[in-house]
């Protein structure tokens, strides 16, 4: 698939003009219709020229306007030929664009697709380390609390001692 050649640059979409190309694919029908009416009136006016002109130069005339005549009917069916490679090459060209906006908007959504998946592992990361962060203050707190109570403990143990000295003492 060559996008050059059917008006796509890159990943831009250069759509053809389909209104152009059915401009000039009835010009093309109207001078074949031209050349038709062409044809038939020289075939009329050979036809008159037979009757009213009976010389033996009438023979070359008519092979003239038989190779005239043969000349506009392949001229008719080269134009008749050009009319329906420029409708093939126009949908062509269409279709070519088709496959290429599907194939854009796949890739667009492809990219949403992963960066809607890089969205989530980075929220999953910031869940994780959320997590991360209350775990170790939850460890933290539960350390500061061993540590309290053995302040605590050791202080009860102080005031015991301290009570026990006390009483010897005493």
């Amino acid at each position: 698939m060559q996008y050059a050649k059917c008006g796509i640059e890159g990943d831009k979409i250069m759509s053809i003009d389909m209104g152009a190309v059915s401009k000039q694919v009835e010009m093309l029908r109207k001078c074949r219709d031209e050349i038709i009416v062409i044809k038939s009136q020289l075939l009329s006016r050979k036809e008159e020229l037979n009757n009213i002109w009976c010389a033996n130069e009438m023979q070359y005339i008519n092979i003239a306007i038989d190779k005239i005549d043969a000349s506009l009917l392949a001229v008719s069916r080269d134009i008749e030929n050009v009319q329906k490679e420029i409708n093939s090459a126009a949908n062509e060209i269409l279709e070519e664009e088709r496959i290429e906006r599907e194939r854009q908007e796949r890739e667009r959504l492809e990219r949403e697709r992963q960066e809607k998946e890089r969205q989530e592992r980075e929220r999953q990361e910031q869940e994780r380390q959320e997590q991360e962060r209350l775990e170790r203050e939850r460890q933290e707190q539960e350390r500061i609390e061993q540590e309290r109570q053995q302040v605590i403990n050791i202080g009860r143990q102080v005031q015991n001692i301290a009570k026990n000295i006390q009483r010897r003492f005493m």
